[in-house]
């Protein structure tokens, strides 16, 4: 009996022992992820303080990014770049990304949907131009459907789930929303997901040819900006499937102009699910980029900036 007891002991002391090892690690990585955002635009929402970019003069162009937990508004630096030249390009961190505010709440596509409409209404202030990328493009079509005066047309990157049926999330995929969410470990599992490790990973993934280091660095301070608050939205996207929008009542009588930008190498989010968009709507254009993967934008921004201006110009 005193053995056992004795066992019991020492699990108990070693398990106690990695998970301060672990909170130690955590506490570090975060401190070494700080940003300083005294000079940064912030719009100040009812649900937190949501950061945004503002450069340029002419027609407003809103830049929303992908919904992976290391997105963020540096993934248009480049398009801010060039597009700023012709018109008022504003990029945003939604919350719960980027430098962003990151509350502990459930992120699902209402909340983002409303996140959008509001900061056109309230920001822009006029009938906007919108390029979304990855799964945020959902959102775009959702945020229209509820003011449809506020997006003037909507040009989509790498398009996720847009045509697909909704899908109520798997077991598995609650089990890992759970796990993320528990402190220590769920922040130790969102660190290593969101390493440099990991990240350099997943850029043959993201990227053809071209190495982005630069793009891998911001990625990394966008995943850990605000601590351990950073995980409450990867863990929505588990536990809720909250990528997962029924868009396709919407997207099939969208009556404004889609056109949308795809890398053929695209090893994540395949060119092919194109056909899933083109049978609900069959309006919607497509742009195919040679030896492009997931980033158009950041792989080969003079082209994808290119079509984006000509595609706005046609339109208006």
């Amino acid at each position: 009996m005193r053995k056992n007891s004795k066992k019991i002991f020492n699990a108990i002391c070693c398990f106690s022992g990695l998970l301060a090892l672990l909170a130690y690690i955590n506490e570090k990585i975060f401190e070494n992820s700080k940003i300083d955002t005294s000079n940064e635009k912030f719009y100040n929402h009812k649900f937190g303080n949501m950061r945004y970019k503002k450069h340029g003069k002419g027609a407003p162009i809103l830049l929303i990014h992908d919904t992976v937990s290391h997105s963020g508004a540096h993934e248009w630096n480049e398009s801010i770049r060039l597009l700023s030249k012709t018109n008022t390009v504003y990029a945003i961190d939604l919350l719960g990304y980027g430098l962003s505010d990151k509350p502990n709440v459930t992120y699902n596509g209402y909340f983002y949907t409303v996140l959008i409409k509001d900061f056109i209404e309230n920001i822009i202030g006029e009938p906007t131009t919108v390029i979304a990328s990855g799964n945020s493009g959902n959102f775009v079509i959702m945020a229209n459907a509820f003011s449809n005066s506020i997006i003037k047309n909507v040009i989509l990157v790498s398009p996720k789930n847009i045509g697909d049926i909704y899908e109520s999330p798997s077991y598995l995929n609650k089990a890992l929303g759970i796990i993320i969410n528990t402190p220590i470990i769920g922040t130790s599992v969102y660190n290593f997901l969101n390493s440099k490790i990991f990240l350099n990973t997943m850029e043959k993934y993201y990227f053809d040819d071209s190495k982005n280091s630069k793009f891998i660095e911001a990625s990394y301070f966008s995943a850990h900006h605000n601590g351990a608050n950073s995980r409450y939205s990867m863990a929505s996207h588990f536990y809720s499937n909250f990528f997962m929008c029924d868009t396709n009542i919407h997207l099939k009588s969208f009556k404004k102009n889609i056109h949308v930008i795809w890398g053929i190498d695209d090893d994540i989010n395949s060119i092919n699910n194109f056909g899933k968009i083109e049978n609900v709507n069959g309006n919607v254009t497509l742009s195919a980029l040679k030896n492009v993967k997931s980033y158009p934008h950041l792989e080969v921004p003079k082209q994808f900036v290119k079509i984006c201006v000509n595609k706005i110009k046609s339109i208006t």
